[in-house]
């Protein structure tokens, strides 16, 4: 009996040890294939992650890429705009108005409006103020403008704004050509007119008839202190002076100081101003116009 149980026992051992191995290795194949499927998905995993990034990285430069691109073409749009806005100036130059005598700058008077002495004077004195560097010489161009048409002022037409009392002998031999300009003479503007003539004995002779009236007549444009002393200067006679070799007449207050100043340039043109030096640079610029090239 005791021989038979032990025999069961062992049969019993025996099944069992082979049942636990069977069932140790089904276990084990269970890890691997689980291990082996996890293995698996976390490849999977990894990929999908690479993959994220990559396209992430590419969204990032295909962004960057895009916003260079909308800069560059603002910056080309800019550029040409620029570049076309350059090419028209230089296509369009701004047309020289020729004066009498050479100016540096030119600046365009409308005096359309304007019907009286004072206005006109107070308008051209506004546009002598205007920057001129030193030594330089500013053209001041008088225009009126009519049904959308502009045109340059003649001198009958200046002088009688003006006010001006002339002689007719001397109004009638002016030309239509006349000149306002502004000469720096050591950081300070002043004022000139040059007049052209069609008969030099017939305007030589009426300038002295006008010199009675002539301060009178140019004292306001002129800004020619006329408080110190008496009423007398307006009677006072004009005299003589010399200035490069040329005749001119002076007109001086009872303190000497130097008013006006006129001189006829040549046979067809005069000038009146209150600086002497404002004569001497437009006689030099009147030799280097008529120098005409070999």
């Amino acid at each position: 009996m005791d021989e038979q149980n032990i025999a069961n026992q062992k049969i019993r051992q025996l099944h069992t040890y082979e049942s636990d191995m069977a069932d140790a290795v089904r276990e084990q194949e269970g890890t691997v294939i689980k291990i082996a499927l996890a293995e698996k998905a976390r490849r999977e995993n990894e990929e999908i992650v690479v993959e994220t990034k990559k396209a992430f990285s590419m969204n990032i430069f295909y962004v960057i890429g895009g916003i260079f691109l909308v800069a560059l073409a603002i910056w080309g749009t800019i550029f040409l705009i620029q570049k076309g806005k350059e090419a028209s100036q230089v296509s369009q130059p701004k047309i020289q108005i020729e004066t009498l005598v050479h100016g540096d700058s030119q600046t365009l008077l409308d005096v359309t409006a304007i019907t009286n002495k004072n206005d006109m004077a107070t308008a051209i004195i506004n546009a002598s103020k205007g920057e001129v560097k030193n030594n330089k010489i500013a053209s001041i161009i008088p225009i009126t403008t009519v049904n959308g048409v502009s045109q340059i002022m003649d001198t009958p037409t200046f002088l009688n704004l003006l006010g001006v009392n002339m002689p007719g002998a001397l109004s009638r031999s002016l030309d239509n050509s006349f000149m306002i300009g502004v000469y720096n003479n050591n950081a300070k503007n002043h004022l000139f007119i040059i007049l052209k003539t069609n008969d030099y004995n017939q305007s030589f002779a009426g300038m002295l008839s006008w010199e009675s009236n002539i301060l009178s007549d140019m004292f306001t444009l002129f800004q020619t202190d006329v408080s110190i002393g008496s009423q007398s200067i307006f009677e006072t006679p004009w005299s003589d002076k010399i200035i490069e070799n040329k005749d001119s007449r002076v007109l001086r207050d009872e303190n000497g100081k130097e008013l006006l100043t006129y001189m006829f340039l040549g046979k067809d043109k005069l000038v009146i101003t209150d600086d002497q030096d404002s004569i001497r640079e437009i006689l030099v610029r009147l030799v280097t116009q008529n120098i005409k090239p070999l």
